[in-house]
């Protein structure tokens, strides 16, 4: 009788050539995603003005996308874990290029609030190439895919506001309606080529491929299971480091631009430059700066993380020197420590998750990453009107919580181990020696091979080790080997 193979095999064998694929594929499909929203967001304001928005109905507009946003992360992560990845991320390609093009075509302010509203409940397709990742990287390198994950969101930064800017010269409609195009387009190419990642729905799959119900395969390949969701005390660590992780992106995008502008009279074309530069670094740091340190000097991710969250908690408080230049130069270091502290929460979750409830667990952590983009922009408002310098004083408190978080994690016995090495691997193997023992209880009464019986001699004391699968299929011809060998040869 054959072994079942670790349902988990993806999280100590080597990345495939297939598994790379479907990795380039989801990459793609964010990146072009990313475009299609960065191309979108700096025109937006210009396109309110146009349709003679309201204060409140320019607040709207933002803030009920990100409710939405909030609302499909919460669910396109628990149905992938069930109904495969492939199919809601094909959602979040097709959902933002068809309400892109509506909001391009929008020409009263209400309409291109209802239809941004709605393009919100599509965007979850950066939650979904996580889980894609945890599905199918080693947890070794995972931390590493997820850097660049991060870079290639970085990498559309660049190259968004820019096609946005040239678009723009013909009206700022034409944007959205190329935006929406471009993730059409990505997803016609998605449904070709990306294939499903998720192992439990690839066995079902395959059982109903095969014409055998799950409780008949049971006999071969024993059905994953879904595990039960429990909160941990490293899962809410987490969701608390992504919290204030998160809150630099929102920080900067929400106040920076009206903060250099108030105070040094800076123009949009420095900023956009600005931009630019710190996109540029964020997409050397995450693509090769990051993962050299976590796989070649094999630097623990807790240690990289909380050195991240220390640079920006000195970079919140330069931000407030009265030098543009020297507050453009803290505000990139602000991005060079947040690169180093990006993937770290998504890392730990993957490899303290059940891989049947990532996709859950990966959606409560973006709830709070989510979150922190409702909640800052508002407190961050508030403050400004009393005091403009007090808001990077209180963001430096959120980078203070992140570094005490890391700091907490670093003094952990397996801090080498955290976000690098899955806890589900050691399981697995005990799952699999169980199996074996099971299957070889009774066969004591068969003479063991000379190799058997060096392993158990070999074994520590009070453990005996199981008979390989092969040894027990041939147990008569190995009898026969041994008293063959054992009786005296007559001259």
């Amino acid at each position: 009788s054959s072994i079942r193979p670790s349902i988990y095999s993806n999280v100590i064998m080597p990345l495939s050539l297939e598994k790379k694929k479907i990795i380039v594929i989801a990459y793609i499909a964010v990146f072009m995603d990313m475009v299609n929203f960065s191309i979108i967001v700096p025109i937006l304001p210009y396109l309110s003005m146009e349709l003679h928005a309201t204060t409140m109905q320019e607040g709207i507009l933002f803030s009920s996308y990100a409710i939405t946003q909030l609302i499909s992360l919460l669910v396109m992560g628990p149905l992938s874990d069930r109904y495969g990845r492939k199919y809601f991320l094909l959602l979040t390609l097709l959902g933002p290029g068809i309400g892109s093009i509506l909001q391009g075509c929008s020409y009263s302010m209400w309409t291109l609030i209802i239809w941004r509203t709605l393009t919100g409940f599509f965007a979850g397709a950066l939650i979904l190439v996580q889980a894609v990742i945890g599905d199918l990287v080693p947890a070794e390198e995972r931390s590493v895919y997820l850097s660049r994950l991060d870079a290639c969101s970085s990498t559309a930064f660049i190259l968004g506001p820019a096609i946005g800017g040239v678009l723009s010269q013909v009206n700022n409609h034409f944007p959205l309606i190329v935006g929406g195009v471009i993730s059409d387009i990505a997803f016609v190419a998605a449904i070709f080529l990306l294939k499903e990642s998720n192992p439990a729905v690839l066995q079902r799959r395959e059982a109903k491929k095969m014409n055998i119900k799950l409780e008949e395969s049971e006999k071969k390949v024993k059905p994953i299971n879904r595990a039960k969701v429990r909160i941990t005390g490293t899962m809410c660590l987490c969701f608390a480091f992504e919290f204030c992780v998160r809150w630099t992106t929102n920080a900067y995008e929400s106040r920076y631009g009206i903060y250099l502008s108030d105070f040094f009279g800076t123009s949009s074309l420095a900023y956009s430059t600005l931009i630019i530069v710190q996109s540029v670094i964020c997409v050397v740091l995450e693509f090769w700066v990051y993962p050299w340190f976590t796989g070649k000097l094999k630097i623990p991710i807790p240690y990289l993380a909380g050195i991240g969250m220390a640079i920006e908690f000195f970079s919140y408080l330069g931000m407030t020197v009265d030098s543009e230049m020297g507050s453009m130069v803290f505000c990139t270091l602000l991005w060079i420590g947040y690169c180093f502290a990006a993937p770290t929460s998504v890392s730990i979750l993957s490899t303290t998750t059940h891989p049947t409830i990532l996709g859950q667990i990966l959606s409560y952590n973006n709830f709070f990453w989510q979150g922190s983009l409702i909640v800052c922009p508002l407190i961050l408002s508030a403050i400004y009107q009393y005091n403009k310098k007090w808001i990077y004083y209180f963001s430096s408190f959120t980078a203070l919580i992140a570094t005490i978080i890391m700091g907490y994690m670093s003094t952990w016995d397996n801090v080498k181990e955290i976000g690098r090495t899955s806890m589900f691997k050691a399981e697995d193997a005990k799952e699999e020696k169980v199996e074996i023992e099971m299957k070889t209880e009774g066969t004591s009464s068969v003479p063991p091979t000379e190799k058997n019986q060096t392993e158990v001699l070999s074994a520590p004391e009070g453990e005996v080790k199981p008979v390989p699968p092969a040894v027990v299929e041939s147990e008569k011809s190995a009898s026969v080997v041994v008293e063959n060998q054992t009786q005296p040869v007559n001259a």
